[in-house]
């Protein structure tokens, strides 16, 4: 019987996270611009008017991330209290390692809101005069299947 209790919060909980994915991509995403994005990304590099209205690769943040086990790592050695001079040259080494170039496959605009969030989760995204931008990372899911999303979720 607790067991079954339990199953059912666990469950319930389960439950209120995939309704607030499903929300947050009904109302915070507004629709895919992966072509138009691309295009302007294109020629803004040979034109400077597009150029000045912010479509330029160089006005994407977080276009570079270190690999996700190099980060997790640096975490690591990052929160020890006493570090020996070999952990700290290992740490050392670990942030001057190249961080690697995120491939984006789709654009999506998206609300100031989760442009925002996006940013704080190290997601690329690009704010330009016609509004904000994601570049996502995954492709072949849906949305709210993206791990960057359930995490903004909850």
């Amino acid at each position: 019987m607790v067991y079954l209790f339990r199953s059912k919060i666990k469950l319930k909980g389960v439950v209120e996270t995939m309704y607030n994915v499903e929300n947050l991509v009904k109302n915070e995403i507004l629709k895919c611009e992966s072509g138009l994005i691309e295009l302007l990304l294109k020629v803004g590099c040979e034109n400077s008017e597009i150029n000045q209205a912010g479509y330029s690769i160089d006005m994407v943040e977080n276009s570079y991330k270190k690999n996700e086990d190099t980060q997790n790592r640096i975490d690591e050695l990052e929160e020890l209290e006493d570090i020996t001079e070999e952990q700290e040259e290992e740490l050392e080494e670990l942030k001057d390692e190249e961080e690697e170039c995120q491939e984006i496959f789709e654009w999506w605009s998206v609300t100031k809101w989760l442009y925002e969030k996006l940013l704080e989760n190290g997601e690329p995204c690009l704010y330009a005069d016609f509004g904000y931008y994601w570049g996502r990372t995954t492709t072949g899911q849906a949305i709210n299947m993206d791990s960057v999303i359930s995490k903004i979720a909850e």
